[in-house]
């Protein structure tokens, strides 16, 4: 992340107060995805399943972010 991106983040408050609730939100959905995985070993197919949930939220997010940063609201 470059100064820039930094000093606007910071610049407008809003946007990152919803960064902070986006990286909250999602660490708390991919903790409870691992929290009943216990101390027992996963099968492969958990594992994979589990890995690829973490790998589709992800892009998921940055695309709504990138929506949300380009769409001018405007009237209805």
């Amino acid at each position: 992340m470059d100064r820039r991106h930094m000093y606007n983040d910071f610049r407008d408050l809003v946007t990152l107060l919803v960064h902070s609730l986006e990286a909250l939100l999602m660490s708390l959905l991919v903790g409870c995805l691992y929290y009943g995985a216990g101390p027992e070993r996963l099968s492969i197919q958990d594992t994979v399943a589990l890995l690829y949930m973490i790998g589709a939220l992800t892009p998921f997010a940055v695309v709504l972010d990138v929506i949300a940063k380009c769409e001018p609201i405007g009237p209805l």
